[in-house]
């Protein structure tokens, strides 16, 4: 079924890549409408996750969240961007 299979792909790449979606529908494992069953269900990324995120979750009202945020968002920016595509 489409849905098992794109999530499979998802849980192995981390998104769900063109190169992936056409490969499922040549392999003939997924019908020509995958696309639109991946744009339909907001569980599923149609572009690359960010390498890192620093905004809180909603309701994260722990004590020291500020403080906390601002220091992964410096962490983030000491960093830089990410350098590898690749997943570990």
């Amino acid at each position: 079924m489409i849905v098992q299979e794109l999530m499979k792909v998802q849980e192995r790449v981390g998104w769900l890549p063109q190169e992936e979606l056409r490969a499922l529908a040549s392999a003939g494992r997924a019908p020509a409408a995958r696309h639109e069953v991946a744009s339909f269900y907001p569980h599923y990324c149609l572009q690359p996750p960010p390498w890192m995120s620093s905004v809180p979750r909603h309701g994260l009202h722990l004590r020291g969240s500020p403080r906390l945020k601002a220091s992964l968002t410096a962490l983030a920016n000491e960093l830089g961007p990410r350098r590898s595509a690749s997943r570990g």
